[in-house]
């Protein structure tokens, strides 16, 4: 999930500025802003599950489960990924 994030840095804290200042020019809430946020981050970390590059499952994994693509059998995983905006201090 990390390297999902660390190759989309640049463009993620491009998005971030920009989410601020609309945050600054009352265009967006805060809220607004880190929901879109939040969807965008969670989008780069399902696409790299998605697409990798990952070393190919070992051929007895491939047997087990049908597939070489590794982090995906049902995808239950990658669908369970959602980004929360929490209070801070709230959940501390």
């Amino acid at each position: 999930m990390r390297a999902g994030i660390d190759e989309k840095q640049n463009e993620l804290m491009t998005e971030a500025q920009n989410l601020g200042a609309g945050v600054l020019l009352k265009n967006l809430t805060p809220e607004c802003a880190l929901n879109q946020l939040g969807a965008t981050a969670e989008g780069v970390i399902k696409e790299k599950i998605r697409n990798g590059p990952f070393t190919p499952n070992a051929p007895s994994t491939i047997r087990k489960k049908g597939s070489s693509k590794p982090l995906i059998d049902t995808g239950h995983m990658r669908n369970s990924i959602r980004y929360e905006v929490r209070n801070k201090g709230k959940y501390e």
